[in-house]
């Protein structure tokens, strides 16, 4: 099935090779750029909760052990010029980014009460995450999904935290 004009064996291959290889690394196999991946991402997220795509997980899963052990990144279609129309809307987009994010570093710079859940973290975005011992570490954001946080570390261990423990780096 085609959602937003990428199969879904073509978003779980884009998925694992972004596991595996990093996000630049996956951008530039698959020649893409994080707007456009952004796009891809948002015409999938609301079909995943569908049940015919249940086995999204243990996919990305399967298919990142298989480039792990050596195999080659799958090839994936993207139709020429697909995700290239929402140019105003992927600049709309970027602009409310930044000025969520604006909006939650002015609260935190001031003390003031701006909930920080209106900053909006885009995947490849630097962020530090509070952990509970109470040391701030850096990471990059996988998935931004229902309040949730999908962050990469520099260690390779990808976690997903509340969006309020999340901050710009």
């Amino acid at each position: 099935m085609l959602v937003g004009m990428v199969s879904f064996e073509d978003f779980v291959a884009m998925n694992a090779a972004a596991q595996v290889m990093g996000w630049d690394q996956m951008f530039a196999q698959y020649r893409i750029n994080p707007m456009i991946w952004s796009n891809i991402q948002n015409a999938w997220q609301p079909a995943l909760m569908h049940p015919q795509y249940a086995s999204f997980g243990s996919m990305v899963q399967a298919e990142a052990g298989r480039l792990r052990s050596g195999g080659a990144p799958r090839p994936v279609m993207i139709p020429p010029g697909a995700y290239q129309s929402a140019n105003v809307e992927q600049s709309l987009d970027q602009g409310l980014n930044q000025f969520g994010n604006a909006l939650a570093s002015l609260g935190n710079a001031v003390g003031s009460s701006i909930d920080p859940s209106l900053a909006v973290f885009t995947p490849g975005s630097r962020v530090f995450v509070a952990w509970s011992d109470g040391n701030r570490y850096p990471g990059t954001v996988m998935q931004n999904m229902n309040g949730q946080v999908q962050v990469s570390f520099p260690d390779g261990r990808q976690v997903w935290v509340p969006s309020t423990v999340v901050s710009m780096g």
